[in-house]
């Protein structure tokens, strides 16, 4: 072959070496040998058709000279070119069958004691096959040359120290400029770690903050509780979404002002002393305390504020922050609980006059129709008219005796007249240093009325001495009679016989603090439905009552502090109310005089 001829060959491989730079490596179509090349050849490539049809260029052989399976060239995309390494890119695919020619060397390597090899950009193609055969022909590699490179890593940037010497390796101490840059390599680096370190722990910093301040702003949104900042001028400068919430105003509306928006109008004047009161260094009470609001559509509603000075990095009181308490719900449910509370009480005092009521109507009968017997006797035994004979000795003796069990029997009445008269005469709201005995024999009349119409028994066991308590008597032994009253109707019951009607009423102290009452039946026991609802007010399982008696016993109670509550009896019968009352210190005898 002529130095002119050409060949078809495959393009085997091709390859991105760089940006804009791309390798192909070609082969003859049989698999055969390629001519032979030297060191510095190019070859000329006939590009495909299309609109670079016809074009030839011209590309250096960069692999090994003494490689014969196979050519490699490297193009550089010009789009500034004649559209050669525009089709080369484009067009020229692996796989592809191109032309090309025989290699021809016009930049061939000659012989020489000392070699140096410059290129730049693409140009290095050449060199490439010029430095293998150099290494390949035994040259001293590197001889006279000396290159010195280090490369030092900044976040964001790589910065290289590079000391070259054509003369060879020099000696270090004796060359002060290699000791300039090595000590200048030395210096940076040192520096560029510590600016690292510094950058690494800013970062660190400004994360946390940041971290720290989406946390703040989560907890802020989170909050139910409304969240205001003013400063010392009286400028609010922080809300948080519960407090725009409360009034109905934003953010936006709210800060900077000095006379908010949610400041009633015919309050504007209090609350603007009040707040030069407290930026003249007044200390705000840490229990807070109770102001009015005004919501955007102009309702008044109550808030409680607690408030605590700001204090900047120096120490000084900066400004204020609150904590703001929305209190229209809590205040609406005092104020009926209140109203039912007065409800009740006057429904169980209505419902105790009339169980009272109905007592006395049945006990007062009995005594008032023996009186009218023993009237009615005596008077048949007396002479009807002054014709009559008076009546004999025995007869004068019968009407006697007739008239002590009419005096009887209207004591008795009378007794049970002012025991009733005197439970109800008692009004008195007091909290009292009370003996249990008092109590209980208070309300044991009423109770052993009750308790002769069912043939119940009453048993008291109170321990010596008996312990006191401190309570509103009245409404404690409204509770008890309650009680005592309830275990007597759920032994009225048939599957109850007569004997085994027992009512026991107990006291037992519980520690120091507290003494507690029990009222034991021996009844059926409650079922677990009605258990349930017991205490509920308004359910009732009697035809006549009105479902309150318990409900109001409850509350006695836990207004004195107590609990009230029951459980089944001992042995499984009946049922056990206990109810707990704070004890009260014994009452100090009287001093005695020397």
């Amino acid at each position: 072959m002529t130095a002119q001829e050409t060949l078809q060959v495959r393009v085997v491989k091709k390859q991105t070496e760089a940006e804009g730079i791309a390798s192909y490596e070609l082969a003859r179509l049989d698999g055969a040998a390629l001519p032979p090349f030297s060191a510095g050849s190019h070859i000329d490539v006939h590009l495909p058709g299309g609109q670079s049809g016809g074009l030839v260029r011209q590309y250096s052989l960069c692999n090994a000279s003494h490689e014969s399976h196979r050519y490699r060239i490297a193009v550089l995309r010009d789009p500034a070119s004649r559209g050669g390494s525009v089709a080369m890119h484009d067009s020229v695919h692996e796989g592809d069958v191109i032309t090309i020619s025989t290699p021809r060397n016009h930049f061939a390597l000659h012989p020489a004691q000392r070699t140096l090899l410059l290129a730049g950009g693409i140009g290095v193609t050449p060199l490439l096959c010029m430095a293998d055969r150099l290494a390949r022909t035994g040259a001293r590699r590197g001889a006279g040359v000396f290159v010195a490179d280090r490369l030092v890593d900044i976040s964001g940037f790589t910065v290289l120290l590079r000391l070259d010497n054509l003369g060879g390796r020099p000696p270090l101490i004796p060359n002060l400029s290699a000791a300039l840059v090595v000590m200048l390599s030395v210096a940076l680096s040192g520096v560029l770690v510590v600016l690292l370190h510094d950058v690494r722990r800013r970062t660190a910093a400004e994360q946390a903050l940041a971290e720290a301040l989406a946390f703040r702003k989560a907890m802020e949104d989170s909050l139910v509780t409304g969240l205001r900042a003013r400063s010392s001028d009286g400028r609010i400068t922080h809300v948080n979404a519960a407090f725009c919430q409360m009034v109905g105003f934003s953010a936006e509306e709210l800060l900077g002002a000095t006379v908010p928006p949610y400041w009633p109008p015919e309050m504007v004047e209090t609350y603007t002393r009040r707040q030069a009161e407290r930026n003249a260094g007044d200390t705000p009470p840490r229990e807070g305390h109770e102001t009015l609001f005004m919501r955007r559509g102009g309702e008044r509603f109550p808030v409680l504020i607690f408030e605590a000075p700001l204090v900047d990095a120096r120490g000084r009181r900066s400004g204020w922050m609150s904590t703001v308490l929305d209190v229209s719900a809590q205040r609406r449910i005092e104020e009926l609980s209140r109203q039912q509370q007065e409800k009740l009480q006057a429904a169980a005092r209505l419902a105790t006059m009339g169980e009272m009521a109905t007592l006395l109507s049945h006990e007062l009968n009995q005594p008032l129709a023996a009186i009218a017997s023993y009237a009615t006797g005596s008077l048949n035994l007396m002479p009807a008219t002054e014709d009559d004979a008076p009546a004999d000795l025995e007869t004068q003796l019968m009407i006697r005796q007739a008239m002590v069990r009419m005096a009887e029997q209207a004591e008795r009445a009378g007794r049970v007249i002012r025991s009733v008269h005197q439970f109800v005469r008692r009004r008195e709201r007091l909290r009292e240093n009370v003996r249990t005995t008092e109590l209980i024999e208070a309300v044991l009349p009423l109770v052993r009325l009750a308790a002769r119409r069912s043939h119940t028994r009453i048993e008291v066991d109170i321990p010596e001495p008996p312990p006191r308590v401190s309570c509103d008597r009245t409404m404690v032994e409204q509770v008890l009679l309650n009680l005592a009253r309830n275990g007597i109707q759920a032994m009225e019951d048939e599957a109850v016989a007569p004997a085994g009607r027992e009512l026991r009423l107990e006291v037992r102290a519980q520690g120091e603090r507290w003494v507690e009452l029990r009222i034991i039946d021996r009844g059926p026991g409650i079922p677990e439905e009605i258990a349930r609802q017991l205490f509920t007010p308004f359910f009732t399982t009697k035809p006549e009552g009105m479902g309150i008696g318990l409900a109001m016993c409850r509350t006695v109670v836990e207004q004195h502090g107590g609990a009230l509550d029951f459980e089944a009896g001992p042995d499984g019968r009946g049922t056990v109310f206990r109810f707990t009352l704070p004890a009260s210190a014994p009452a100090a005898p009287p001093s005695s005089s020397s």
